[in-house]
């Protein structure tokens, strides 16, 4: 059996209201296609964020995608189904290079390999796969969760794919797409692998975002995970307000890209919440051209609405008197956390 070598790239939820990251990324996928020399590609769902959003970008994707210069296989995920209303996916016509499933299971054939495609359904599919061996290496990609992926996935449409449907086509590698974190599980001898989301969709994502090379065929599967520069990181900074200063991460800013989502989480006590909206526009002032976006988490506990209650003011006269009886940090500390107590008492 020959070798072949693919790109296996998943999720990229390509959205006009990011038209210009999206298709940056894009354009990074298909330059790791180039540079790693692949005989073909594999996109098991989700390329598109909506039905909306693939509509609008259709041609300008494969035309980065298609521009490889071999074929690329695409099988719909749930999200392409999203705002999709009456129209149907037979209304999109097909560029060279490109074959695509979006009814039921679909098989090709290439120089020394097949791939079989399973498209997003949502009652799932029943029987065995059951195709005869013909020739090379066989790839089935497909999108939704596996048995034993659970752990990996936030998502809310679980989109079950039964494993053992997918092991009856006898596939020598199985592309995944759904699950938003890069793994593996097995069924037996057989590799059931999610590239993970090709780029920075929503919070919590962490690290970098991936595709995977694969080769498979004689002596088996090896997969190379490749980082996707341009589709930056999900960073997290906590700021913390105290009664005289803000503590902020050092150095946070320096190692933050172009492409980055940042989520800043706002913490402490302050003496009105208009210093905290002050201190916001400062923050997009100095850094929002300079990132993709920022949002921000507030926990933070307003004196002038808590000092008026008794018991705050009774703990605001003792912590006054306790000043200077311990280092001023550890001082700034417990009155913020005694503060965001109490708060949590009053507000039950």
């Amino acid at each position: 059996m020959a070798r072949v070598r693919f790109l296996h790239a998943a999720d990229v939820h390509v959205a006009l209201r990011e038209r210009e990251y999206c298709l940056e990324v894009v354009d990074e996928v298909a330059e790791v296609a180039k540079d790693a020399g692949v005989d073909f590609v594999v996109v098991p769902g989700d390329l598109f964020d909506s039905f909306e959003d693939m509509a609008a970008l259709w041609g300008e994707v494969w035309r980065r995608l298609c521009g490889v210069g071999v074929p690329v296989y695409y099988c719909v995920g749930n999200h392409e189904f999203l705002k999709k209303g009456a129209h149907e996916f037979s209304e999109f016509s097909t560029p060279e290079g490109l074959f695509w499933s979006f009814d039921g299971v679909g098989v090709w054939e290439g120089e020394g390999y097949e791939v079989v495609g399973v498209p997003y359904r949502r009652e799932g599919y029943e029987g065995g796969g059951g195709l005869a061996r013909k020739r090379g290496v066989r790839v089935v990609m497909a999108h939704g969760t596996v048995q034993d992926a659970f752990w990996f996935s936030s998502e809310e449409d679980p989109a079950i794919l039964d494993p053992v449907f997918l092991r009856d086509f006898e596939p020598d590698y199985v592309a995944l797409g759904h699950i938003h974190r890069e793994c593996e599980v097995r069924f037996g001898d057989v590799v059931f692998r999610y590239a993970g989301s090709a780029r920075v969709w929503r919070e919590g994502e962490e690290g970098p975002r991936r595709v995977l090379v694969v080769e498979a065929g004689e002596g088996g599967v090896r997969v190379e995970s490749v980082a996707l520069e341009r589709a930056g990181r999900f960073r997290v900074t906590e700021v913390v307000f105290g009664v005289e200063r803000v503590e902020e991460e050092e150095g946070f800013w320096d190692g933050v890209g172009p492409y980055d989502r940042v989520h800043v989480v706002l913490r402490g006590v302050v003496d009105g919440l208009d210093r905290v909206e002050s201190w916001k526009r400062g923050l997009l002032e100095r850094y929002g051209d300079r990132v993709r976006t920022i949002t921000f988490e507030e926990e933070v506990a307003a004196l002038r609405v808590l000092s008026s209650h008794r018991f705050v003011q009774m703990f605001l006269e003792e912590m006054e008197r306790s000043r200077g009886g311990c280092e001023e940090r550890v001082w700034r500390d417990a009155l913020r956390l005694g503060l965001l107590r109490i708060r949590e008492e009053i507000e039950r």
